[in-house]
């Protein structure tokens, strides 16, 4: 959806800026290195996933897709539409597949409770996770 591209692009502004300048509003000397710019890549993917899921439970009585389901392409082009490939794409990744454990190289999405399946137990929270260059783990909700 363009509203979720925009405020994508908007947040990538606002960061970026606000990277590019120190506390004296001051260019700052150092550009963003590789590693910093798809740490903040992932970090904008995370809340334009993030943003796609709250409207999908804001319209199914407050239920999260399972992972089988946001793995699904007919399912994520109809329902999820607001999340692009790219964005469900880390960086180095090469699939935009989630995965059901947190890992270099992808995002990792969880339905919660655990074991939930939309059928005997409803998926009323979710986890979305992921990997830094450092190895460090960032997530949405937090």
């Amino acid at each position: 959806m363009l509203a979720g591209a925009t405020a994508a692009v908007i947040a990538i502004t606002m960061v970026g800026g606000f990277l590019m300048f120190n506390g004296k509003n001051k260019p700052s000397a150092a550009p963003l290195t590789a590693e910093a710019k798809q740490n903040l890549e992932r970090k904008v993917d995370l809340y334009a996933i993030e943003r796609s899921l709250v409207q999908y439970s804001g319209s199914h009585a407050g239920q999260f897709p399972t992972l089988a389901q946001l793995n699904d392409e007919k399912f994520r082009s109809s329902a999820m539409a607001g999340i692009s490939l790219d964005q469900a794409t880390d960086p180095i990744g090469q699939t935009s597949q989630f995965s059901g454990e947190p890992g270099a190289g992808f995002y990792h999405y969880q339905a919660l409770p655990k074991g939930c399946d939309n059928k005997q137990v409803k998926c009323t929270e979710h986890k979305v996770v992921a990997t830094l260059s450092d190895g460090q783990q960032v997530s949405v909700p937090q």
